[in-house]
């Protein structure tokens, strides 16, 4: 799990962030959350994306993704027009992702004295 600097103020945010992931393994999906930082409560999960590992793996990928809107209102006391301007909202997510095949190198031992689960 990694996250990003938080923008603040912005409608359109951009991060233009790099991340390693070195607990993800090929079979695994990658889930994309995008969050609406509160200063009291918990943050709001306002759009989220998950990639089936064949979309990226092994040669990565480029490109602009829809992210799905799964914002919900927080009080019954939010503006109308905003409300219906965050439920109309379609956002989308441009994202860059490289994977590197990473060699594990076996300390000189007896082959036989290897054991994998």
């Amino acid at each position: 799990r990694v996250k990003t600097t938080v923008k603040y103020d912005t409608e359109d945010p951009v991060w233009n962030e790099e991340f390693m992931i070195p607990e993800w393994r090929s079979k695994q999906p990658l889930a994309i959350s995008v969050l609406d930082r509160d200063i009291v409560g918990e943050d709001d999960v306002l759009a989220v994306l998950e990639l089936s590992n064949c979309q990226f793996f092994p040669h990565g990928f480029e490109g602009t993704l829809p992210l799905a809107n799964v914002w919900e209102p927080t009080n019954d006391r939010m503006d109308h027009e905003l409300e219906k301007r965050n439920r109309a909202a379609r956002p989308t997510l441009e994202l860059k992702i490289t994977v590197e095949d990473v060699e594990v190198k076996l300390p000189d031992a007896d082959p036989a004295a290897i054991s994998m689960p």
